[in-house]
C-alpha cells in the first residue's frame, strides 16, 4: 500500500476478517509506522462480504501460497476488476485473461494495483467480459451438471463391476 501511495495514488485498503490478536497488532503498528492510517481500514469480521466485493473498485488477492481461493471466483464473477498473485489455483482462474504477479513481488503487485487503478473504466469493461466467461465455467449450472455427470459415471462403473 505505502508502494501505491507513494506513486500519488489516492487509495484505501479495506481489510475485512479476522485474525489472531498478535497478528492485528503487529499489522495496525506496521500501518502506524508507514503513516498508512488514512489509506487503510481494518473492517473486522464481514457478515456480507458479497457486498463489500461489489463495492471495491479492484479486489487484490495477495496470497503467496493458495489453493483454489473462493473470493477469487467470487470477485472475478460479480465483475470485479482483480489484481492478483499467481500463487496456486489463481492462475487456473485467471491466468487465461490477464497477467498475474509472482507470489512474493511486492513490487509487482503495487505497480500492477497502480495501474489497474489508473484506468478503472477499461479494467471494468475487461472484468465484466471476465465475469461472464468466470459464470459459464464456475456457475452452479455447469458445476451441477457435472457433479451429476461423475455420479452417473460412478454408478455406470459399479453397476459393471458387480455385474
Amino acid at each position: 500500500m505505502q508502494l501505491v501511495v507513494d506513486a500519488g495514488v489516492d487509495a484505501e485498503l479495506h481489510i475485512a476478517g479476522t485474525g489472531s490478536e498478535d497478528a492485528f497488532l503487529q499489522l495496525r503498528a506496521v500501518v502506524s509506522d508507514l503513516n498508512l492510517d488514512d489509506h487503510v481500514r481494518f473492517l473486522g469480521w464481514a457478515d456480507d462480504v458479497l457486498t463489500l466485493i461489489k463495492a471495491a473498485d479492484v479486489f487484490v488477492q495477495a496470497s503467496v501460497d493458495e489453493a483454489s481461493p473462493q473470493v477469487v471466483y467470487e470477485a472475478a464473477g460479480l465483475g470485479v476488476p482483480v489484481v492478483a498473485t499467481s500463487a496456486g489455483g489463481i492462475t487456473d482462474i485467471l491466468g487465461r485473461y490477464q497477467d498475474l504477479v509472482d507470489p512474493g513481488d511486492v513490487d509487482g503487485l503495487a505497480d500492477a494495483l497502480v495501474s489497474s487503478l489508473s484506468s478503472l473504466e477499461a479494467e471494468k469493461i475487461r472484468a465484466e467480459g471476465i465475469s461472464t466467461d468466470i459464470r459459464d465455467r464456475y456457475g452452479n449450472e455447469r458445476c451441477r451438471e457435472s457433479y451429476l455427470r461423475a455420479c452417473h459415471q460412478l454408478l455406470e462403473d459399479m453397476g459393471r463391476r458387480n455385474a
